[in-house]
């Protein structure tokens, strides 16, 4: 989520969507890779972001990228 998203915003729009979780596997989706192409172009953007679980807890990319780093990505 940017700075002026809403989770209304989440839920109505994929891009801002990361990917869901299953059988150890993260599979992607659009927001991943807009997220991944901030990260790889060093976006100042990257501090403004926040990332929410399905459970409405809030992490920061650092937290989001160790939580997904043993499961597969698809």
């Amino acid at each position: 989520m940017g700075p002026d998203d809403t989770e209304q915003d989440v839920i109505d729009s994929s891009s801002n969507v990361l990917g869901e979780t299953s059988f150890q596997t993260f599979h992607t989706q659009e927001g991943f890779s807009i997220l991944m192409n901030l990260i790889n172009s060093g976006s100042d953007k990257l501090s403004t972001i926040s990332i929410k679980t399905s459970n409405n807890d809030t992490l920061s990319i650092t937290e989001f990228l160790d939580s997904i780093q043993d499961l597969i990505i698809k």
